[in-house]
């Protein structure tokens, strides 16, 4: 579980790197160029700069492997049925909210530049984002205050079939051996 976790975090962070890359690729207007020798071509010494929308492309692709690590983090066994929890339910549904937003967004942006014809490709991995939120930070709530014992004595009582069956249990109680 820690490895799975750690590996996610790894993940994720590379991917916030690649996102600033690609973001700062656009702003410069450097799509995939080269610096220029004297002689006006490629001076191949340096090195060539990835395209900004294959490096979008690679950052979403690298969120769904993070997703991945997290849901086998959080995959329950017939050993330890804890895992399929969260320790802390509320920081674990804002982490896992993240990397929702980060795909929406990265899908959102790979259709607005032509570089994917629909965002439905990585859907499935928002959902399943969702649904290891569901699974993992259920969080039961805390129990309202509810009807002291003297209102479920008078509620029983009010109600003469429940009284019965309340009577009766509780006799069969006190003698086992009557019927």
């Amino acid at each position: 579980m820690i490895q799975a976790i750690t590996d996610a975090t790894r993940i994720l962070a590379h991917s916030v790197d690649l996102v600033a890359k690609a973001y700062g690729l656009y702003e410069l207007g450097i799509n995939q160029q080269m610096a220029r020798g004297a002689d006006g071509g490629d001076y191949s010494v340096l090195v060539l700069l990835g395209d900004p929308g294959e490096t979008l492309y690679e950052t979403a692709t690298s969120v769904q492997t993070a997703a991945q690590r997290l849901g086998e983090a959080y995959k329950q066994t017939k050993k330890y049925l804890g895992l399929a929890t969260a320790r802390r339910p509320q920081e674990m549904s804002a982490t896992l909210a993240s990397p929702r937003r980060a795909l929406t967004g990265l899908s959102a942006a790979l259709v607005a530049r032509g570089l994917m014809e629909d965002s439905a490709e990585f859907d499935p991995c928002v959902e399943f984002l969702g649904e290891l939120e569901t699974r993992t930070c259920s969080v039961v709530l805390a129990q309202g205050s509810g009807p002291s014992a003297e209102d479920v004595t008078a509620a029983i009582l009010a109600d003469p079939v429940i009284a019965g069956a309340a009577a009766g249990s509780a006799g069969a109680r006190r003698h086992p051996t009557v019927r």
